[in-house]
């Protein structure tokens, strides 16, 4: 008796196993995002949560981790990447940085950018096509992202259709929910191992914030 209850709770659960799967996979095929009004306020975070996904370079074990929430049609986040850029040269094997996109309503398309940026990334050129973004965009719409990634070594088509398909929008509305539950006000906003700087940092700054 005891042995078939153990065969029907591991049945059942196989089956509750396959339903679930089943459900998460159909919501991912489906390329669409839930209603705003679906979504239950992000639980309160205190510092941000890295993952593999996450645009980062650097040193895994580097001394100093630099998380950054901005968008790329933010003056003061140049400002701040510029700083960044300028840290990261000089001590390489000291800092690793994070990028998570945090577009502002307050910035038309730089949404589209965050999603072209990591388009790019899907074929190893974040970086690269992140950069353009600063220095080189003069307009935020899909034909200038397409336009801006034509002088990457990228495949045309596979960038075109990731960002027409909104394949990597759920990854900026991920960081969007992140930066939600981080009570954000403001971009930049950078966590420098997991203590929060509301606005851009120059670079004396950010050797003081880091100790560096």
């Amino acid at each position: 008796m005891q042995a078939k209850r153990a065969i029907f709770t591991i049945v059942a659960a196989a089956i509750s196993l396959a339903v679930l799967t089943s459900y998460w996979r159909s919501a991912a095929d489906s390329g669409k995002a839930p209603a705003e009004g679906d979504l239950a306020a992000p639980a309160p975070m205190d510092a941000p949560f890295v993952t593999m996904i996450d645009p980062a370079k650097g040193p895994k074990d580097a001394k100093i981790t630099i998380v950054e929430f901005g968008d790329h049609a933010c003056p003061y986040c140049k400002s701040s990447q510029d700083a960044v850029d300028r840290l990261l040269a000089a001590r390489p094997d000291a800092v690793r940085f994070v990028w998570k996109s945090a577009p502002s309503p307050l910035h038309p398309g730089s949404d589209i950018a965050a999603e072209a940026a990591l388009c790019a990334g899907r074929q190893g050129r974040f970086w690269e096509y992140h950069a353009k973004l600063f220095d080189g965009a003069s307009a935020f719409d899909q034909a200038s992202m397409a336009i801006l990634a034509s002088g990457l070594d990228l495949d045309s088509k596979r960038f075109n259709e990731c960002l027409v398909q909104g394949l990597t929008r759920p990854l900026v509305e991920r960081t969007v929910t992140e930066a939600r539950a981080l009570g954000m006000t403001s971009i930049p906003t950078l966590f420098i191992d997991g203590v929060r700087y509301e606005g851009a940092l120059s670079y004396e700054q950010l050797l003081e914030a880091t100790g560096l």
